[in-house]
């Protein structure tokens, strides 16, 4: 939802769609719609309600769609033509390979009054349904040539900049994706900020490891959120995945343990485990392992079915000599659980034979440094220094 900050005269009521990805726990897609609010904004200067009848009323029932690259942490946004629900949410679910998070707020775009275009409103109107179903059949290369051809078309509307540049977060184009997203930005009037842009633009930084960058816009992000009244879990979440790559570790717990507790607030008990489970790992890392123990058997007690806090523990018993535990623990993780479902049905969050891919633990999983070398010993089957 892209807002004006300076004053707010006209009522709009609709849903506030959170989009969650959430990878620091394992790698899924959650969405999640907040409650119906009624929001008074002002429409920013240099905007017209004018676009097309049926863009009209899918701004009215705008649903969410996220889908990730293997091996990556993006997430993008785009309108859909049904309404997320709670209930339909916790359907959508998705594996991911990647660790970060989203807030984004999303109303389908305004057209400029004086962008230039080459086309009629009905055409422009065509090409953006069929970039949006091409989006959501994943057909990524279609869904580019669209936005390609919309944008040579109507090339003074930011939006489709912005729309343009979270397909190619998609395909990895992360460099062109964040030129899109700057181009996007620079065509905005001053007051008008996208939540949407910052956060998928950060998703876009951490594919080119660019922490601070993508640190400092979901700081952007977040702060704009709290204006509106809004905490973002899934963007704390993001946040602390980023500030732990920066190895700010005390910050990056702090974020998670937040992230956990508005999780919990909100009923979300899959966030609430995931953001508890990284708040875990980072307070090992930090030190002190006593306390980041009792944290993560308590995650692992509320996740029967995750296989991501058992492999944790299997790595720390084993460094601490306990090899019957640690070994037990493995076999529970691997042998009664392993498909990594918290649920029947449900998504696979991760599998033990994950766990044997240092590279995939420490780049996707992203685990910290002390953890990955604990499970490292595990798996090879050596006693950890100094023992």
């Amino acid at each position: 939802y892209s807002w004006s900050r300076d004053s707010f005269s006209q009522p709009w009521s609709g849903l506030l769609l959170a989009v969650g990805r959430y990878f620091g726990g394992a790698g899924v897609i959650t969405f999640a719609v907040m409650p119906l609010l009624t929001l008074h904004w002002r429409q920013p200067a240099g905007l017209v309600a004018s676009q097309p009848a049926r863009l009209r009323s899918l701004a009215g029932s705008v649903g969410i769609r996220a889908v990730p690259p293997v091996g990556r942490r993006h997430t993008t946004v785009l309108a859909t033509e049904q309404p997320a629900t709670q209930s339909s949410a916790s359907r959508r679910e998705a594996v991911l390979h990647t660790t970060t998070g989203l807030l984004s707020f999303l109303l389908w775009p305004q057209r400029a009054a004086t962008a230039v275009t080459t086309a009629s409103p009905d055409e422009v109107e065509d090409l953006a349904l069929q970039a949006i179903q091409a989006y959501r059949a994943r057909e990524l290369p279609r869904a580019l040539d669209l936005f390609n051809s919309i944008i040579s078309k109507d090339s003074q509307n930011s939006v489709w900049y912005e729309r343009r540049g979270q397909v190619l977060v998609d395909l990895d184009r992360f460099d062109e994706a964040v030129a899109d997203f700057n181009r996007a930005e620079a065509m905005q009037a001053d007051n008008y900020v996208s939540l949407g842009l910052l956060s998928n633009r950060a998703l876009a930084y951490e594919g080119l490891s660019d922490w601070e960058a993508a640190e400092r816009d979901y700081s952007t992000c977040l702060a704009l959120s709290k204006e509106l009244g809004l905490t973002g879990p899934y963007i704390l979440n993001a946040r602390g995945n980023a500030r732990a790559s920066l190895t700010r570790w005390g910050e990056a717990r702090d974020d998670y343990r937040a992230a956990a507790e508005v999780f919990q607030k909100n009923r979300n008990l899959q966030g609430a485990i995931f953001a508890a489970a990284n708040a875990g790992l980072v307070l090992v890392q930090l030190g002190n392992e006593a306390e980041g123990v009792r944290e993560i058997e308590a995650v692992a007690r509320r996740a029967p079915g995750s296989v991501d806090m058992r492999a944790a523990l299997s790595a720390i018993y084993w460094s601490r000599g306990d090899e019957t535990r640690a070994e037990e623990t493995w076999k529970q993780a691997c042998d009664m659980i392993n498909s990594g479902q918290l649920r029947e049905g449900g998504s696979v969050y991760d599998g033990c034979e994950k766990y044997k891919d240092m590279d995939w633990l420490r780049r996707i999983r992203r685990w910290p440094p002390v953890m990955v070398e604990k499970m490292n010993d595990f798996v090879s089957l050596r006693a950890p220094l100094g023992k």
